[in-house]
């Protein structure tokens, strides 16, 4: 049975933490998750869910490997049964209006989403800085679209920024915030494509320090999916008595990852 005028809402949200090298290698990776419920229920029975882990195949196929969460250092609800978490990926709970499950972190570096490298380097007697942002096309699959990507690229007070070539979505520079930011409104991912930007400047005074070092570029974006592949396989609300009938609520099941923290240095680089 149905119930339409009542809804249940799960969210799994994620912030990443990351810090890159030039060449696009990960140095430091972490992942903070929080898994949340709204009930817009008349009755409060007890709920479960059944948690895994999302993986995709060739073609993008969606596979569940097994259910048993790969995630660290959970914290749960005082609320919330999860005597089989470990075992079988299973909580029992409550669900009641704004109920925070759990929280949770994981700190696999094969999960991050792109591939972003920054070079320094000379064409024509020129010096230009060169960007290059790609999605890992094993990690996010063709249906799914990156949005709100954001790359903030500092300008030392000491370099002047004469012009900007870029492949896709617009570059702009204010001078008082010494910070260029290219916007890109999306990108889908299932797309070996390297969208790059080009910044020629020019170094107003010689230093001997390299300037750039002291200034990562910032990368924020947003992901309608769970990075570390947490999904959740089912949700249902067992009968309170063996003649009563399975109860159907209508279920949303919200998934997103935003970075909270993104740095790509240059470092090993001489200018």
């Amino acid at each position: 049975m149905r119930r339409q005028e009542e809804k249940i809402i799960i969210k799994i949200e994620e912030k990443v933490t990351a810090i890159i090298a030039s060449n696009g290698d990960l140095q430091e990776y972490h992942t903070d998750g929080e898994v949340s419920i709204d009930a817009y229920i008349v009755s409060s029975p007890k709920a479960c869910i059944l948690f895994t882990n999302k993986i995709y195949g060739e073609n993008n196929i969606e596979l569940f490997d097994n259910h048993v969460p790969k995630i660290e250092n959970c914290q749960f609800n005082h609320s919330v049964n999860n005597s089989s978490f470990h075992t079988n990926g299973n909580l029992q709970f409550i669900p009641i209006k704004d109920l925070k499950l759990l929280t949770y972190e994981k700190s696999d570096k094969d999960d991050f989403p792109f591939i972003i490298k920054a070079n320094l380097f000379y064409l024509n007697n020129q010096k230009l800085i060169m960007i290059s942002l790609s999605v890992n096309t094993s990690k996010v699959p063709s249906y799914i679209t990156a949005n709100e990507i954001q790359i903030h690229v500092p300008i030392p007070i000491n370099v002047t920024l004469n012009k900007s070539i870029n492949t896709r979505g617009r570059f702009e520079y204010t001078k008082p915030d010494r910070y260029g930011t290219w916007y890109l409104d999306s990108q889908a991912g299932g797309k070996i494509e390297e969208i790059v930007i080009i910044l020629e400047y020019t170094i107003n005074n010689k230093v001997k320090e390299i300037f750039w070092k002291k200034n990562p570029i910032k990368v924020n974006f947003k992901l309608p999916i769970a990075i570390s592949k947490l999904s959740i396989a089912s949700f249902y609300i067992p009968p309170l008595t063996t003649d009563e009938t399975l109860m159907d609520y209508n279920v949303e099941i919200i998934y997103s990852s935003t970075s909270s923290f993104c740095e790509v240095h240059f470092d090993n680089l001489n200018d």
